[in-house]
């Protein structure tokens, strides 16, 4: 998208109308923004796209969709879009059907076979492929010469899972999250085994408590002082 695809569509900061020279200036010399930079629709565009759209944006959480199946539609900043537990992972789709643009689905809900179309009962798997396209050669045909089954799945949206938040960017341009975000990963990987959730994390409690159990010493751990005691809490009260 140009900054100017006809008379009056620029966005304010190619306004030759709105001066930024008050603000790029030294903090304590710097004015605020003008304000067509907090009323101006155009502005707000053009921060849905370069901000959320073009960069990576977190949607929701995995948790929400804990098993195999299992479906959210999400709508992101008026992009209608659905999360899906597969077999492998998380999965992010555009929720809409190829054949006729219909939303696929309307609230949480779990897949028993496949994703299906409410209007023409175009089906998808949780991978979304396409599976069926039901009449689509007439009376009893199912298909058609011209309808290529393999180039109408649901439009795929890119997605990364960290710490359970699901990251998508629609744009499909920016850089891969682990290398965009490498720095903070880093800071944070300490934190990337479950205190309790998930075979690393169960593991970990099976050892302390072997550990405790044969009077042994603390378990070694990079994690806080909080962290210790909140294992002992599980050990003792079992997960909330």
């Amino acid at each position: 998208m140009a900054n100017a695809n006809a008379e009056g569509d620029a966005e304010p900061m190619s306004d030759p109308h709105v001066s930024l020279d008050a603000v790029l200036v030294p903090l304590n010399r710097a004015r605020g923004l003008p304000s067509p930079f907090y009323v101006d629709p155009r502005m707000a565009e053009a921060e849905r796209r370069r901000v959320f759209f073009d960069q990576w944006a977190g949607i929701g959480f995995g948790k929400d969709i804990p098993a195999v199946g299992e479906a959210m539609p999400i709508d992101f900043m008026g992009a209608p879009l659905l999360a899906v537990r597969a077999e492998d992972g998380v999965r992010v789709f555009e929720n809409v059907c190829r054949h006729r643009g219909m939303t696929l689905v309307k609230a949480k809900t779990k897949i028993r076979a496949a994703i299906c179309c409410p209007c023409h009962a175009w089906c998808y798997d949780l991978n979304g492929r396409l599976l069926s396209t039901p009449l689509i050669g007439g009376p009893g045909i199912n298909s058609h010469p011209d309808v290529d089954r393999t180039t109408l799945g649901l439009t795929r949206v890119r997605c990364f899972v960290w710490h359970d938040v699901i990251f998508v960017n629609l744009s499909g341009t920016a850089p891969p999250f682990d290398v965009v975000h490498a720095d903070l990963m880093a800071r944070w990987r300490e934190f990337d085994t479950p205190l309790y959730a998930g075979t690393p994390g169960i593991l970990l409690l099976a050892v302390r408590a072997l550990q405790l159990e044969a009077g042994g010493g603390e378990l070694p751990s990079r994690r806080s002082e909080f962290g210790s005691r909140h294992h002992d809490a599980i050990l003792r009260d079992g997960p909330r």
